[in-house]
């Protein structure tokens, strides 16, 4: 073979080199892309969107109630609104963390107004998460939070959240007497702009341990409804079952159970086979309960309690005072 034949030979030979390392190459970055979603690839887990930037966790300060000049409160007609209640348990399931599993709870239940116990914040036990924050990021709500440094002081809070729909104008948050309870307890209370009308939202849990700490815990919840002209809604854990004390001092306060729409015993804990209830759904007379349950989760050791309720009605109102 001449010389140049051997020359034409391996050029012949470099461009098929480059070749077969392009093809590698290729081959490499399609190896490395990530698996699609749907058929054919497995699914991302569920998370929320980028965090918003970083806010004070001030307060924002509640606003007035309307001042009303007639002997009644007109409402909106007919606005109907459905509820829920529901501790999370830290939303450690069996297997850990799994807060994912509350959100798509949430969202499946698909409630306008969400009232959240036992709810962490940076707690490293539940993985150091703003929970509330988190929560309402990943179901698109607005998402107000209350807590206290738990007793064991093992970093971060616990406390109560309440998620909405609807706009939420301000909101606070009160520690809840201790008297005598082995938890530092909060409630928190969001006003939320429904179609126009103030309503008053409150999230708690009493004290699990002594009954005079949830009798005093209570009376402040039920003195602060008092006090308050808005429509009211309450959830809550409170530890203990319908007709004791607790639950008298609020329906005093002239609240309604909302399970008087339901059907059965409404019992809420263990969330397996529940024996007792104890969490509740309570609402003042503006509001009136057309049905509720109970549902169960698969990650929190409660049921949470839903509920449909209406705000008043076309042409009526509500009387204000003693009428």
């Amino acid at each position: 073979m001449g010389t140049t034949g051997r020359r034409g030979r391996a050029g012949e030979l470099i461009v098929l080199a480059g070749l077969a390392l392009l093809l590698v190459a290729g081959w490499a970055v399609i190896q490395a892309r990530p698996a699609p979603d749907g058929p054919g690839g497995q699914s991302a887990p569920l998370t929320p969107p980028p965090p918003a930037p970083p806010e004070a966790d001030e307060e924002h300060p509640l606003p007035e109630p309307p001042i009303i000049d007639l002997d009644c409160l007109p409402m909106p007609a007919g606005t109907s609104l459905t509820v829920l209640t529901f501790n999370i348990h830290s939303g450690i399931g069996r297997n850990g963390p799994d807060l994912p599993g509350i959100a798509e709870e949430i969202l499946a239940w698909d409630a306008d107004i969400v009232m959240l116990q036992e709810v962490d914040e940076r707690r490293p036990r539940s993985g150091g998460v703003r929970q509330a924050d988190w929560l309402g990021r990943a179901t698109s709500m607005a998402a107000v939070y209350g807590g206290r440094a738990p007793m064991n002081r093992d970093g971060g809070l616990i406390g109560n959240a309440v998620l909405s729909k609807y706009p939420i104008m301000g909101w606070r948050s009160i520690d809840l007497p201790m008297a005598g309870g082995r938890a530092a307890r909060t409630a928190v209370q969001a006003v939320v702009d429904v179609d126009g009308v103030q309503v008053s939202v409150w999230s708690t849990h009493l004290d699990h341990h002594r009954g005079s700490a949830r009798r005093a815990q209570a009376a402040v919840i039920a003195g602060q409804v008092a006090a308050d002209r808005r429509p009211t809604l309450i959830g809550a854990d409170l530890n203990v079952v319908p007709g004791s004390a607790p639950l008298r001092q609020l329906l005093r306060a002239d609240l309604r159970d909302a399970w008087r729409a339901g059907d059965g015993p409404g019992l809420t804990v263990p969330a397996g086979a529940p024996r007792r209830r104890i969490d509740f759904l309570l609402h003042s007379r503006e509001f009136t309960a057309v049905k509720a349950g109970t549902l169960r989760s698969s990650v929190s050791d409660h049921r949470a309690v839903w509920a449909r309720l209406e705000l008043g009605g076309e042409g009526e109102c509500i009387q204000i005072g003693d009428g």
